[in-house]
């Protein structure tokens, strides 16, 4: 079992939206979610990655059409992740 593993915003988002080096991140909450690692976020990378959720995908299913990543369409996250995101207060 490692140390542990501390997020970024930047990794999650990539995570989220498919983006470069999702697969690594993916691999690595693997590793949290069957219990091989502890995972961190830190509330300030967690507020923002709320923030930039919020801003990407607009609030009160208001979607924000405007955003850079919205291109061409979003991948949604799999039942398994949105499950087990909750340790990392993700919904």
């Amino acid at each position: 079992m490692s140390g542990g593993y501390v997020f970024d915003t930047e990794a999650i988002i990539a995570f989220l939206y498919n983006e470069p080096g999702h697969e690594a991140v993916a691999d690595l909450l693997d590793e949290v979610f069957t219990g091989d690692a502890d995972g961190f976020l830190t509330e300030t990378n967690a507020t923002e990655v709320f923030s930039l959720v919020a801003r990407f995908e607009g609030v009160d299913d208001m979607i924000n059409s405007g955003s850079p990543r919205l291109q061409p369409c979003l991948l949604p996250i799999t039942q398994r992740y949105r499950k087990k995101s909750t340790k990392f207060g993700l919904r």
